[in-house]
């Protein structure tokens, strides 16, 4: 029979505070949204992405949807800006609004053509939102800084040369 092990409260509460106020991580994912990376499946792209920023997200075959969302609102969360506050956030990802933010489906889609787009889904409305507007959110939010581009995760953005990569990264050595 195992003995149960009680944490006292106080080291229960700073361990609870180093889990959610360590450092923003997502890195790469972070270049992604703002286009360094070429934009292929969102969600084998931040599989790949969310490994190389050190979460284990490779074990599952298909990228967890899931998991992956929770990883990302969870990271955001630590930025101290705006968007992420609870009713912006929950504002920002209904159906009537996600569009402004590069997510468009069937039911938000004021077009004759609506049966093109996909069906309205939380996760992909909240991940949109979430990269949408890191993507607008200036580097120095970012305290830990950004790294180097690494183009052997996925392949550079339709716009990203070398010569600019040189330029914006040049000083990093990763």
């Amino acid at each position: 029979m195992m003995k149960k092990v009680h944490l006292p409260v106080k080291t229960f509460i700073n361990n609870l505070k180093l889990n959610t106020m360590s450092e923003f991580r997502l890195k790469h994912v972070v270049l992604y949204s703002k286009n360094w990376y070429k934009r292929d499946n969102i969600w084998k792209d931040l599989q790949i992405l969310l490994d190389a920023d050190g979460f284990n997200t490779m074990w599952k075959k298909e990228p967890p949807i899931n998991d992956i969302t929770r990883i990302i609102i969870e990271q955001c969360m630590k930025l101290e800006v705006r968007w992420i506050l609870t009713y912006e956030f929950f504002d920002g990802i209904k159906d009537s609004n996600i569009w402004k933010n590069g997510y468009t489906t069937r039911t938000n889609y004021w077009s004759e053509d609506r049966e093109k787009y996909p069906e309205y889904n939380v996760d992909e409305a909240a991940v949109r939102y979430c990269l949408s507007n890191l993507c607008c959110t200036e580097i120095a939010a970012f305290t830990e800084g950004l790294c180097k581009p690494n183009f052997d995760l996925l392949a550079k953005g339709s716009s990203v040369t070398d010569k600019k990569v040189e330029e914006v990264f040049g000083h990093l050595k990763n």
